[in-house]
């Protein structure tokens, strides 16, 4: 079994997290490789910016590396590319001065580097490309002497923004327009609905993305068939706002500050589903037959426990949910430096009764909030 270098594996649990992208975590597995490229070239400009090695990134990510010119420039605007390979140093006149020679010694130190980081990517490229990059094997050095940016300009030339079809793009809308999952609280369906829209916007830009009162008339739907409480939630806001001033970013606002005020409870009382269930007519059972029913339990007192806790990350047990949190997570929109992996947990503890800790954006272990509020039960 082959063991991948551990740049190439922690890229590829990475890009595992990414939704829409392949299980496997590679992008030669995705089933739609547009929109998989586009999460996959996001994820690399990343790797490039994240770099501890030296302060300026730029050589990393220079056209004959990665970027294409024209890619580089709406990243870095005016700001030239560092040139790769590097030019060769002149040599050290024998008189040179400590410092000369210290400034010398530190630019062959950058340099080397810069150099590691190059080879990390390539591996990363390779591994991502798997079998999209044989045109470039050679028979001997296989992706030896291919050069990153010949991986990258085939991938895109193949599966680019450019070769969008007219399926990809009636495919991307209607991932707009599915309806809410009723096993999901009605925040983490707002946040899914937020993260396919900005999906959308990332792939086709804004002049090709549902309009705002298409995304308003669509979410109000969504919310309306999702439960009965909810529609009274939509029917309140259309009462309170008007017309013209009804937008989807308002309304998901008031839909999350209502199931924060209701504490979650149209998932946790089972009651997620919109139409009743129609009440069956009773029928008289005979005589003998109540005669030789036992006789019926005594009543239950109502149930007087704390209430059912909620769990957030970053606030432990109480009234609301990760995906509720407003410090997280504020109108679907996630807040760094919180993750998307952080607003899926549901304990403090995970399967093996440890404590969870987890990465933040900034690269810093938070672990989840331990903290109870004593006026819900956990």
């Amino acid at each position: 079994m082959t063991t991948l270098p551990d740049s190439t594996a922690a890229f590829r649990d990475t890009m595992k997290l990414v939704s829409g992208y392949s299980p496997t975590g590679r992008f030669s597995d995705c089933a739609d490789k547009v929109a998989g490229l586009s999460s996959f070239k996001k994820a690399a400009v990343q790797w490039c910016l994240s770099r501890p090695n030296y302060d300026d990134p730029r050589a990393l990510m220079a056209y004959d590396v990665f970027l294409s010119p024209v890619a580089y420039a709406e990243i870095f605007g005016n700001d030239l590319a560092l040139p790769y390979p590097f030019q060769a140093l002149p040599d050290i006149a024998p008189n040179a001065t400590n410092a000369v020679v210290f400034i010398r010694q530190r630019e062959d130190a950058l340099r080397k580097l810069v150099n590691t980081d190059v080879t990390a990517f390539k591996a990363i490229m390779a591994d991502q490309g798997g079998q999209l990059l044989d045109p470039l094997r050679h028979a001997l050095t296989g992706l030896g002497l291919a050069t990153p940016i010949q991986m990258w300009t085939l991938l895109d030339s193949q599966y680019g923004l450019s070769t969008i079809t007219s399926t990809d793009i009636a495919r991307w809308y209607a991932s707009t327009e599915v309806p809410f999952d009723r096993s999901l609280l009605l925040s983490e369906n707002i946040f899914n609905d937020v993260a396919a829209h900005n999906r959308v916007k990332e792939l086709l830009g804004n002049a090709h993305t549902p309009t705002p009162m298409q995304r308003l008339l669509q979410l109000t739907r969504k919310a309306t068939e999702y439960h009965m409480t909810s529609a009274s939630w939509v029917a309140d806001y259309d009462q309170k706002t008007r017309v013209l001033e009804r937008t989807y970013e308002t309304l998901s606002e008031h839909l999350l500050q209502a199931e924060t005020r209701h504490n979650g409870s149209l998932l946790r009382t089972a009651n997620a589903a919109y139409v009743e269930a129609p009440v069956e007519a009773l029928v008289e059972a005979p005589a003998h037959a109540l005669a030789a029913m036992p006789p019926a339990p005594p009543a239950v007192a109502p149930n007087s426990r704390l209430e059912k806790a909620a769990y957030c990350f970053s606030c432990g047990y109480g009234r609301h949910s990760s995906w509720q949190c407003h410090k997280m997570n504020y109108l679907g929109t996630l807040r760094p430096p919180f993750t998307s992996e952080m607003l899926k947990v549901r304990s403090p503890l995970g399967p093996d009764k440890k404590a969870i800790t987890l990465v933040d954006s900034n690269g810093v272990s938070v672990p989840a909030s331990e903290q109870h509020n004593r006026r819900y039960q956990k």
